[in-house]
């Protein structure tokens, strides 16, 4: 008698007919922009996300922002705040973050020829990618650490003059004595997490720089020998390589950059393991043709190049 019964039930089936209730489904644009809205703002609620959308003409209840937080595995705001990514950190601090970190260098006695370690310190500015040499150091204690904070957040020539934040590794180096005297004069030290370098990645990035194109080439002979290789690399650094992270431009070009007139000549640093080929100015940089007696010797390179 099945088939008698859904005879019956197709008699008085009328779903083809009827009319779809309730709420229009929303829109892929509309649920793209909301989880765009939540991952941006992670202090909005649901409320919060739905006056905005009816800002630009869209409407969207709470309980359709709930529902699609729910659907993608969004936790709700109270609980957004306190996972806040370290990139959103980055971002909000990005005009007055710094960034510290040790590298060791062993340097060879010139008249033992016994090996000493020293530690440099090293600060940068993330957004313009200024490095600035703090110190250096066979012993870098407390007393010492607290010495370089005060001459970092000098009021006059300090380097640290408009930073707000500056990121630390957990070396017991950066001392709570070390971060309250900078703490004082309104740098706020924030520590990465245990064996991440990634989150402290510029001046990461710029050890293995300075290790790779510097220090690979030099036998530093004693502390005085070392700054000097530090200064010239410093000055490299800054006034001659250019930098993908800011469009590969340099940090401080000199007034021949770009110019694309006049005869190029080479420059070099560090007996030229470090080389920069400027053009026009009247400069008379030279290029090392060989070693001869300990010493290069330089001539200038035969390219010319016309203005456009």
């Amino acid at each position: 008698m099945r088939w008698y019964r859904n005879l019956i039930a197709q008699k008085w089936d009328y779903s083809d007919r009827a009319t779809r209730r309730g709420r229009p489904p929303l829109t892929q644009e509309t649920v793209d922009m909301v989880l765009d809205l939540l991952e941006e703002n992670p202090t909005w609620g649901d409320d919060s996300i739905s006056n905005r959308c009816a800002n630009v003409g869209i409407e969207v209840s709470p309980s359709s922002v709930r529902a699609i937080r729910h659907r993608y595995g969004i936790p709700p705001a109270p609980e957004r705040q306190k996972t806040g990514d370290w990139a959103r950190f980055i971002q909000a601090t990005w005009p007055g973050l710094a960034a510290m970190d040790f590298t060791t260098v062993e340097t060879l006695d010139p008249e033992t020829n016994e090996l000493t370690t020293l530690y440099v310190l090293f600060a940068m500015r993330v957004a313009t990618r200024e490095v600035h040499l703090v110190g250096i150091t066979e012993h870098p204690n407390k007393a010492w650490m607290l010495q370089q904070a005060r001459k970092l957040t000098d009021d006059f020539d300090g380097f640290f003059r408009d930073v707000t934040h500056c990121t630390i590794d957990n070396d017991r180096i950066f001392s709570k004595a070390f971060t309250a005297v900078l703490k004082d004069r309104g740098v706020k030290c924030v520590r990465t997490c245990v064996r991440t370098p990634n989150m402290n990645a510029h001046v990461e990035r710029f050890m293995l720089t300075f290790t790779s194109e510097a220090m690979r080439w030099v036998v530093p002979r004693g502390e005085w020998h070392l700054r000097g290789v530090v200064r010239e690399f410093l000055a490299y650094f800054h006034e001659e390589r250019n930098h993908q992270g800011l469009g590969s431009a340099i940090i401080q070009p000199g007034p021949g950059v770009g110019r694309g007139e006049g005869e190029i000549r080479c420059r070099t640093r560090l007996g030229g393991a470090l080389r920069y080929y400027p053009s026009g100015g009247g400069a008379t940089f030279m290029r090392p043709t060989g070693l001869i007696g300990g010493r290069h010797e330089e001539a200038p390179v035969s390219i010319a190049l016309t203005g456009a």
